[in-house]
């Protein structure tokens, strides 16, 4: 996984894209099989899921709200871990690949891993994944590449899909502009669902 993550900072976009593929058919195929074993067949040490894992790589591709487009270089650290942001500028290509990926794997978490304090690889952090992926994306909203707010925005719904109106106690930040914004997407998003049930 690590090397998936890390290949897609100075690869082509079809590389990029089939890393990204991959990664996602990995965190659907160990959910499934965690359904399947009660949840212990694909923890990958101290009872972290393979969502977790993949999402706790990706957290370094979130430097800041200051994205440049041009190309970059990036290789693994001395240690084998991903890239911190002091390390290198991430492209803006490099964020949007994290963000689909991220928006995807969370849609197999649970409340409680979503709550439950993960260490990060980067900064050995114990607070909660849904903590250290806000305080990430959340600036990002007010990015001045329209794709990167508007995969900000995406992945929001996909987090308050996971967990309800306790994400709003998270996002007391954001203005009333950005608030009003996600509010509709998120009200789009449970219409869409909603009429596919009322298909089924």
């Amino acid at each position: 996984m690590l090397r998936l993550t890390t290949a897609t900072a100075h690869a082509p976009m079809s590389v990029t894209l089939y890393c990204e593929q991959i990664l996602c058919e990995l965190a659907h195929t160990s959910h499934t099989t965690d359904i399947l074993t009660g949840g212990t067949a694909t923890s990958v040490g101290s009872g972290v899921s393979v969502s977790q894992k993949i999402i706790t790589l990706l957290l370094p591709y979130f430097p800041s709200a200051t994205i440049t487009t041009t190309a970059t270089t990036t290789t693994t650290n001395s240690n084998g871990t991903a890239p911190s942001h002091n390390d290198t500028t991430m492209n803006s290509t490099t964020q949007l690949f994290a963000f689909h990926v991220m928006t995807h794997v969370v849609r197999f978490l649970s409340t409680g891993q979503l709550l439950g304090a993960v260490d990060t690889m980067s900064s050995g952090s114990g607070a909660s994944l849904l903590h250290q992926v806000l305080y990430k994306v959340i600036p990002l909203l007010s990015s001045s590449i329209i794709d990167i707010r508007q995969s900000a925005v995406f992945l929001l719904v996909e987090l308050y899909a996971c967990i309800g109106d306790v994400l709003w106690s998270y996002l007391t930040s954001l203005t009333p502009t950005q608030k009003t914004l996600l509010t509709i997407y998120i009200d789009r998003q449970l219409k869409q669902k909603q009429q596919l049930q009322y298909r089924n």
